[in-house]
């Protein structure tokens, strides 16, 4: 099988970038078949430097869908690798390199992405983008010798990242989704490179393990314009979210201009998704998704892949790009979010969303989260509710047959033929989903929950504007915001409209900083979970030390007795999942980035040593 393997003059480059661009492969182009494994990976630069693999047994697996409904090639960290020649001169000073994939665990030392390595050394000469070993802790970039010219930075586990190394004018940087995560300054030639290798350094050493979806290879150190331009592109097709720091809050097309942007805050920059045509830039995409595959944004019929999807696009240059605020997908806490009088609930997540010269129709897709009373949704009772500013107390309502259609499947709901009318071409809207039926689509509108010290006991108190279906609440403690037991179960009132109090009393709390959260079981036994609230009693517990906290950055954190080993740190949100982070041991604790969280309080679990515990983080933007 062979899918495309022709050589021609391409008319435009990866995000509109082509000079300098000496190798560009991608998965979804350039790809030949034998065997069932990769034989070739064509060059679509234009320079006929083809990724190949004469061995049967090293050629990596070529995977129909992986990333946003595109494919991917997989290596198996063993043996498979793709060989080239060599792309960069050796008394050339600059070189960029991108590799878009992820990083599993495992595979050779090194685990090479890329890799441009003088045979037989590592000093002789050359670059690449590799991890330091296979335990995906490490990730950088090096050129003419690693143990003296490398940028390398802690590796942040994701399912896709945009790997980039860029040496020239004096300097190394490495780059993760258009963050700077670290620098190396060195100002001499890349040296012998021999053949580059993709996935590998050869079939015994330096293979890399995981996907990798696409490369690019330039000689020449891009701008800062020409880097936010490719990664916009990548960023789009993939549906990775970029820094926004990095992208100066802005998506671009292949010409600079804006597809989207933060508006100067980051309020809306989470899970960053777009569809678009961009001739100049390579796009071509037409369907999208979360990571989590949340929310689909899509045109024509949403497909398996995205190169299945049947929908056109009328002209070159059009896009729709949207992130959200980072709320639940649910109505829980209703009450304190606007809404138009004619709405009775609205889910927590906004959306801000751009169309850039697209006059067409699209279609969404959102999965409700477990907190929404999926059992007892009415399709008729959804509105798709669209606004101006953000605010929506006045925002227009659209219900099926008004401009919209809603359909819905268990608990995904689609929004179809989204036309100018609802969302005008070349505009910014904010948009979100509500209801007109209190049942719809929310358990409980819990308005309040809070755990106050008193005395030696702690009285905790929760107020609901309406419950459906409510069996019963259970108010949890815990020490570390990972391990809760239960300290008292109050019934619920089954179903009501009216507002309504609770309150009980934890009479034997924990002592020094303990956490509380309310759960709430309907008759089916379907049970959701409040935020977590802290409660600090006057008994001593451990202490560690966070500076600055806030905090926007970085965070030094200073353990007990100025302790460094044995340590187990763990970030969690204000539901108590996990969220991952960079972080690395310094000779007085830890330093923490946090810089790709979105503000807001976290817990910070501390264990070992035969202790446990939490520390309360606040991140600001």
């Amino acid at each position: 099988m062979a899918v495309g393997v022709t050589s021609f003059t391409p008319p435009a480059g990866p995000g509109g970038v082509y000079s300098g661009n000496v190798f560009w492969s991608k998965a979804d182009a350039g790809i030949a078949l034998a065997g069932g494994k990769v034989s070739t990976w064509a060059d679509q630069s234009g320079n006929g430097n083809n990724a190949v693999q004469v061995n049967a047994s090293f050629r990596p697996t070529w995977t129909a869908i992986n990333r946003n409904y595109n494919p991917s090639l997989y290596f198996n960290g063993n043996n498979d690798h793709l060989t080239m020649n060599d792309l960069v001169a050796s008394s050339s000073r600059a070189v960029s390199v991108f590799a878009v994939g992820t990083n599993e665990t495992g595979g050779d030392t090194w685990h090479s992405m890329v890799s441009g390595q003088a045979t037989g050394s590592w000093t002789g000469g050359g670059y690449g983008i590799c991890s330091l070993d296979g335990t995906s802790n490490t990730m950088g970039l090096w050129v003419n010798d690693y143990l003296a010219n490398s940028a390398y930075a802690t590796w942040v586990n994701k399912p896709m990242a945009i790997n980039e190394g860029e040496y020239g004018r004096g300097s190394l940087e490495f780059y993760q989704d258009a963050n700077l995560k670290a620098t190396d300054i060195y100002t001499g030639i890349v040296g012998d490179n021999g053949t580059t290798h993709i996935g590998g350094g050869n079939a015994t050493s330096f293979n890399h393990k995981g996907y990798i979806s696409e490369v690019l290879v330039y000689n020449a150190k891009l701008t800062n314009l020409e880097r936010r331009k490719v990664n916009s592109y990548l960023g789009l097709k993939y549906g990775i979210t970029l820094d926004r720091t990095g992208m100066a809050g802005k998506y671009l097309d292949s010409q600079g201009n804006t597809v989207f942007s933060d508006g100067g805050t980051a309020m809306y920059w989470n899970d960053v998704i777009g569809i678009g045509r961009d001739d100049n830039g390579t796009l071509m995409q037409k369907q999208s998704k979360t990571a989590d595959d949340s929310t689909r944004l899509f045109i024509g019929t949403l497909a398996t892949s995205n190169p299945n999807n049947t929908g056109t696009y009328s002209s070159d240059d059009q896009f729709v790009v949207m992130g959200h605020n980072g709320g639940k997908l649910c109505a829980t806490d209703a009450s304190n979010l606007e809404k138009p009088d004619a709405i009775s609930s609205r889910i927590e997540r906004e959306w801000k969303i751009t169309k850039t010269n697209f006059t067409g129709t699209f279609s969404l897709d959102f999965k409700l989260s477990g907190c929404a009373n999926l059992t007892n949704i009415t399709d008729s009772d959804l509105r798709l509710l669209v606004d101006g500013d953000g605010n929506f107390g006045n925002a227009a309502i659209y219900a099926t047959g008004g401009g919209v259609t809603f359909s819905r499947s268990g608990s995904v709901i689609t929004v179809s033929n989204i036309s100018v009318g609802a969302i005008p071409a070349n505009s910014t809207r904010y948009f979100t989903l509500g209801s007109i039926s209190p049942s719809t689509p929310l358990p409980i509108e819990l308005l309040n929950f809070t755990a106050t010290p008193t005395g030696t006991t702690v009285q905790v108190d929760w107020s609901t504007a309406s419950e459906r279906f409510n069996d019963h609440f259970t108010v949890e403690r815990s020490a570390d915001v990972l391990t809760w037991e239960s300290v008292a179960t109050v019934p619920g009132a089954g179903n009501s409209t009216q507002l309504l109090h609770y309150s009980t009393v934890d009479a034997s709390p924990l002592s020094g900083t303990s956490y509380y959260r309310l759960s709430q079981t309907d008759y089916d036994g379907t049970t959701v979970r409040s935020q977590v609230v802290a409660v600090q009693m006057t008994a001593e517990k451990p202490k560690a030390e966070l500076l600055p906290n806030p905090a926007s950055d970085e965070v030094q954190v200073f353990l007990p007795s100025g302790e460094t080993e044995g340590w187990q740190l763990t970030l969690l949100d204000q539901t108590g999942r996990p969220v991952f982070m960079a972080m690395k041991a310094t000779s007085t604790g830890f330093l923490l980035d946090v810089r790709s969280l979105p503000a807001g309080i976290y817990a910070l679990r501390i264990a070992g040593n035969g202790r446990a515990w939490a520390e309360r983080l606040v991140v600001r933007r």
